[in-house]
């Protein structure tokens, strides 16, 4: 990893939260096109930053990255955010399922888990009842997870769950 490389993500992140002055559209644009994960983060973050006129400014774009198959999908989590609050029904049925078998921690990780649910909880409510079947056969439990966290992610799907 280079300086430079972190300068780079440096500037994205600055773009993505208003504070660049270069065209932080375009650097968002540019960022959510990218195969770089922290990049995609970065971008589909600025997208969620702006709310309803980020999903309009950059619909296709997060569109794209909601589905593309990846390793580290903290941007494709915040993408299905995002679509989540302001897309149409269409594209959070094309989404919704994915995003919540990111809750699977024995699978993904306790991180990606909890980005997953904290995704879920901020897309309305009446969408969220789309994915509870799924979040019902999440596992509560996963191997080598020290003991402060070993409860986080069940916490969070109860406390969804117990929404519903």
């Amino acid at each position: 990893m280079s300086k430079e490389q972190i300068q780079n993500w440096y500037d994205i992140a600055e773009a993505a939260l208003g504070l660049s002055d270069e065209d932080s559209g375009e650097m968002i644009a540019k960022a959510l096109r990218s195969n770089d994960p922290v990049h995609q983060y970065w971008g589909a973050q600025g997208a969620l930053i702006r709310g309803s006129q980020g999903y309009e400014d950059y619909k296709n774009l997060l569109k794209s990255l909601a589905v593309k198959p990846t390793d580290m999908p903290f941007g494709k989590i915040v993408a299905s955010e995002i679509i989540g609050r302001y897309g149409t029904s269409e594209e959070w049925q094309t989404i919704s399922e994915p995003l919540a078998s990111y809750a699977n921690m024995k699978k993904h990780g306790i991180f990606t888990a909890m980005m997953a649910m904290n995704a879920l909880d901020h897309v309305p409510a009446a969408r969220q009842n789309d994915v509870v079947e799924i979040l019902k056969k999440a596992p509560t439990e996963a191997d080598g997870l020290p003991g402060r966290m070993r409860n986080y992610v069940p916490r969070l799907l109860g406390d969804f769950l117990g929404s519903k």
